[in-house]
């Protein structure tokens, strides 16, 4: 299957699927292997086959990054209707584009795990599920009869966030100029410089960490300390504590094993999106120097990207082997960020991108479009022994592969593998039979191919 979904559509929901590698004049996009390509596509499609009171759809976006998704439109969905991301998705603008979505009344989608980058506006009357948004202006348009929300959000450097009395609930608010009319926010962090306007009577507006200044309805900015003094109703089981993440700087809001967001949260929840994690990147670790024990081969790093080397149609790179747990422990969540940055912006493949992963779908020179992953994959062998492996036969792979095998699987997600020895990040892993990895040392290969040279 040329654009490897994975996504388990509701029963009673039509799939659309999305894919970098689609085609916006498909007339069958709830076939896998025929996706439109722009999400303005999928949902004029979307809305055209709204038959009955009773219709659902899921739009379906694949992996990648899409550039300046520009989208202003009505969309009407009746409750279970989604647009949600398929692995890794980013919408990258350019500053001045809009997504904007209206609704009819008592319809509505949810967005779920799409990352907003760049957009100078966008208006929505739809509840946003675990998204990120990055520089980007964001109201929450007030429609009666759809209810609009933030949930699990992360929310980086945005100017306006104007969430006109609606929740926000567990979400991450990091150098946000404004969030304006506050009501229901709850659980929610907000670090120095981002600044908070309450209505005069919000609905529940408490357990949150408070870090920068808070207004109630014409009153003055205050800090915490004096809020609570000024309106005892208010924030009363917040905090004004350093939240503790592992690496806010790369975006990971994942908690310390001390953070002061754990079970700090109404109900005991934590404050914010995030989940206790063990710190865990592939970046440039000692396990990616020469002198470590890392190999190079047919590629090399430019400014902060693996490309190929001069003349190579194809290279890999090898870790070290890295220890990452003291006992055998389940990976939740392979990420590979930092400085080797991957990206695709154009279907079919070309001599010129150089930093483009090998693919498993067809041949490498296959120049019909798909010779090129739109899923980014990795390759990763590991073992639950508690010494280094001393040679290829101790990567055991939970014995589901020969010995030395390097998995291939999905970026971002978690390391699953099939009783055939495919990991989620080949297109013929089977969901069926799917087992975690629980693991002490690992290794990983990253492969890049470009057979158009």
């Amino acid at each position: 299957m040329a654009h490897n979904f994975r996504y388990s559509v509701p029963v009673n929901n039509q799939a659309i699927y999305v894919s970098k590698d689609g085609n916006d004049a498909s007339t069958t996009p709830s076939n896998p292997n025929t996706p439109k390509k722009t999400i303005a596509s999928a949902i004029a499609y979307a809305q055209a086959q709204l038959t009955n009171s009773a219709y659902k759809f899921s739009i379906i976006v694949g992996a990648g990054t899409y550039y300046n998704e520009g989208v202003n439109t009505g969309i009407r969905g009746n409750n279970g209707s989604e647009i949600v991301a398929d692995g890794h998705v980013v919408f990258r603008a350019i500053g001045t584009t809009q997504f904007i979505l209206s609704v009819a009344t008592n319809s509505l989608a949810s967005i779920r795990g799409i990352t907003f980058e760049n957009y100078g506006a966008i208006n929505v009357r739809h509840p946003f599920i675990d998204c990120t948004f990055k520089n980007c202006s964001i109201s929450l348009v007030a429609t009666s009869g759809s209810t609009q929300s933030l949930t699990s959000c992360r929310l980086f450097d945005c100017s306006t966030v104007d969430l006109v009395q609606n929740p926000a609930i567990n979400c991450d608010f990091v150098n946000v100029n404004s969030i304006l009319n506050v009501s229901t926010f709850y659980n929610n962090y907000c670090n120095g410089t981002t600044n908070v306007t309450a209505l005069a009577s919000p609905v529940n507006f408490n357990y949150n960490n408070l870090m920068g200044s808070i207004k109630v309805g014409a009153a003055a900015f205050q800090t915490l300390v004096d809020h609570k003094i000024s309106n005892t109703a208010l924030n009363q089981n917040s905090i004004n504590l350093p939240p503790k993440y592992n690496g806010a700087s790369k975006y990971d809001l994942s908690l310390q094993y001390d953070s002061p967001h754990i079970g700090a949260g109404q109900g005991g929840a934590n404050i914010g999106s995030g989940i206790y994690a063990i710190a865990y990147y592939a970046s440039m670790h000692d396990c990616w120097k020469l002198a470590k024990g890392a190999s190079y081969v047919g590629v090399e790093l430019a400014g902060t990207d693996f490309i190929l080397s001069g003349g190579a149609t194809s290279g890999y790179v090898i870790s070290a082997p890295v220890k990452v747990f003291s006992n055998p422990t389940v990976i939740n969540k392979l990420s590979y960020v930092g400085f080797t940055l991957f990206d695709k912006d154009a279907a079919g493949g070309t001599a010129l991108n150089n930093n483009v992963p090998d693919s498993y779908v067809t041949a490498k020179g296959d120049a019909s479009g798909y010779s090129n992953p739109d899923r980014l994959s990795i390759g990763m062998r590991y073992t639950d022994n508690e010494f280094e492996p001393a040679g290829e036969l101790e990567w055991v792979n939970g014995y589901l592969t020969s010995a030395g095998v390097f998995v291939d699987f999905e970026i971002n997600q978690k390391p699953l593998i099939d009783n055939a020895g495919k990991g989620n990040g080949h297109p013929a892993f089977n969901t069926a039979v799917a087992y975690e990895t629980a693991v002490v040392w690992v290794q990983f290969k990253v492969t890049l191919t470009n057979a158009y040279v």
